[in-house]
């Protein structure tokens, strides 16, 4: 137990630094997931390391709207 719990403060005290590995924390927290049988956070763990296979499954923060702007507008716009 004492082993999860320091895996779990290491997660918190990486993610509160200004610098810090995303993946890393990511696999550690599969971890820790694994170890309380809890299955909630795998497939989006694994989404989030290894792409989303189809559109419908990104998570709204993923998807961008997309707007083209083409030379000429970008010209009309500095006048």
């Amino acid at each position: 137990m004492s082993m999860i719990y320091d895996t779990i403060k290491e997660i918190n005290e990486k993610l509160l630094s200004s610098e810090f590995d995303i993946v890393e924390c990511l696999k550690k927290t599969r971890y820790v997931a694994k170890y309380y049988n809890d299955t909630t956070p795998f497939s989006w763990i694994k989404n989030e390391l290894k792409g989303y296979e189809k559109f419908e499954d990104l998570p709204k923060y993923r998807v961008t709207r997309e707007e083209r702007i083409y030379r000429r507008e970008i010209s009309e716009i500095l006048q």
